[in-house]
């Protein structure tokens, strides 16, 4: 292991060890807002039965949805096309990303 790379791997190490009260306050930001803001991005916000209807449907136009059913990860949207095919829609729980 070359000398910069070890450097490089403890400087890593130390930043990503920081406790988020070490945030760097914003513009017109208090010190405390900002670790509140920091622990927050690091929660994610997983999406609503309605958002992944919603995506599902932008897939199938004019379809009707028949059932949502939400496994540990991801919605399973059952939608009927206009042409009567049942199509399943599969909707990522965190991104929204259809699988």
């Amino acid at each position: 292991m070359t000398r910069s790379t070890f450097i490089s791997g403890l400087i890593l190490a130390a930043l990503l060890s920081a406790p988020a009260s070490a945030a760097i306050p914003q513009w017109g930001q208090t010190a405390e807002s900002a670790s509140s803001s920091a622990a927050y991005q690091l929660v994610q916000r997983e999406i609503s039965p309605r958002e992944a209807k919603a995506i599902a449907l932008a897939r199938v136009p004019g379809g009707e949805v028949l059932d949502i059913r939400r496994t540990s990860d991801a919605y399973r949207v059952r939608i009927i096309a206009r042409d009567g095919r049942v199509v399943d829609i599969v909707v990522d729980a965190v991104t929204g990303r259809v699988r």
